[in-house]
């Protein structure tokens, strides 16, 4: 179910979690992924941030424990991805995971905008979708697999599909 207006305007920022969202997370946990010997960016990643870039200011959001800041900066940039992040909040740097408000808190202080304008994006539904939305951050679901939810929140199949639901989104604030 893939949902086209659900996001409110404006959006004024978008987070998209790391691992199993914009790049395939299929290596030891204990490793930093920049490390890894074969890095993979998740299908449509590029051409969703390529759709986005320019018209809203991108960040990742990660709980990642083994990356520092600057190595989720070169695994991005090892499947060409970095070109299109303002920032990237870590676990590492903020100390806080992103089930923790704390994380959220630190975010939206950065990025200087209320929580309600920002949107969150990725794969886990915990973590990435339902502990935001209870703070106030507006959340999609990427569910590539098609896995059912009792839980009623946006979701997509696709990372295109939420470009396109981003850009929806702003047409319709004007």
């Amino acid at each position: 179910m893939t949902q086209s207006a659900v996001l409110m305007p404006p959006v004024a920022a978008v987070c998209f979690d790391w691992g199993g969202t914009l790049m395939l997370d299929d290596g030891p946990d204990d490793v930093p992924m920049v490390q890894w010997p074969t890095l993979t960016a998740v299908q449509g990643a590029a051409d969703c941030l390529a759709a986005l870039h320019g018209s809203i200011p991108l960040y990742v959001a990660t709980n990642a424990s083994a990356s520092s800041r600057a190595m989720i900066i070169q695994a991005l940039g090892r499947v060409g991805l970095d070109r299109f992040f303002a920032d990237v909040f870590c676990f590492t740097e903020i100390g806080f995971r992103k089930t923790q408000p704390k994380f959220w808190d630190r975010v939206r202080q950065l990025i200087g905008v209320p929580f309600e304008r920002i949107v969150m994006v990725g794969d886990s539904l915990e973590k990435d979708v339902l502990v935001p939305r209870r703070l106030g951050v507006q959340a999609v679901w990427f569910n590539p697999s098609g896995t059912q939810s009792e839980a009623s929140v946006p979701t997509v199949f696709d990372l295109t599909a939420f470009a396109d639901m981003v850009v929806v989104t702003a047409r319709a604030a004007h």
